[in-house]
């Protein structure tokens, strides 16, 4: 089956079975680019996953989709192995680290969920977020304030469940460990993190050549 890639837009065919129901959204050579990794981390002492490092193409990528809503691009990111990641969070329900409501509207969606509703688990918004603060925007002196503006729902029940915490960009953690700490309030089973992309400045001693080399266990 012939196709167009929704990042470079040139021509690529779909040859097999599998790349005709769980196959990419774009051409082999784009997704070399983006630099699958699979690079498990941890994050105090929680188990964490990263699609992809966040360098130049994930940033633009990331941007264009977010920033210039672009809307076309939300599958481009997980498609190739949402049957492997569904999987292997079957158990798991996803909360989201939430933008301002205000955002979210003016974009038209939200693009955390945008990207994560594809593994087709479970979703539950028991964060919120106030204050249109853009961590991006920020020095990282002044990041970990930024937690402060984000809180948890009185309405939400996740008593003894396994929760997934996903996020587009893993950059100081900050953002992610304060959504554990909301979250373990709640007394769930267990918690895990996955996150599209992580900057390897975060890893300690993290070698981004050998990116390519990572395997999923």
């Amino acid at each position: 089956m012939k196709t167009r890639c929704k990042i470079c837009f040139a021509e690529y065919y779909k040859t097999t079975l599998g790349e005709l129901v769980f196959g990419s959204e774009i051409c082999s050579s784009c997704l070399t680019k983006m630099k699958p990794c699979f690079l498990r981390f941890k994050l105090k002492d929680f188990s964490g996953l990263a699609i992809y490092p966040y360098d130049e193409m994930l940033k633009t990528l990331i941007f264009q989709f977010k920033g210039g809503k672009d809307y076309e691009l939300k599958d481009i990111f997980l498609k190739p192995y949402s049957k492997y990641l569904r999987s292997k969070y079957r158990n798991y329900i996803m909360v989201p680290i939430p933008s301002v409501k205000e955002s979210d509207e003016a974009r038209g969606f939200n693009h955390v969920e945008a990207i994560f509703e594809i593994l087709n688990l479970p979703i539950c918004h028991a964060l919120y977020k106030t204050g249109n603060i853009k961590q991006a925007n920020q020095p990282l002196s002044k990041r970990k304030k930024i937690t402060e503006h984000l809180f948890v729902k009185n309405d939400v029940n996740l008593t003894n469940l396994d929760i997934l915490i996903v996020d587009d960009v893993l950059t100081t953690g900050n953002s992610v460990f304060r959504a554990i700490q909301l979250v373990q309030k709640m007394h769930p089973k267990s918690i895990k993190i996955l996150v599209l992309s992580i900057n390897c400045r975060f890893l300690k001693n993290f070698d981004t050549r050998k990116l390519l080399d990572l395997k999923v266990k």
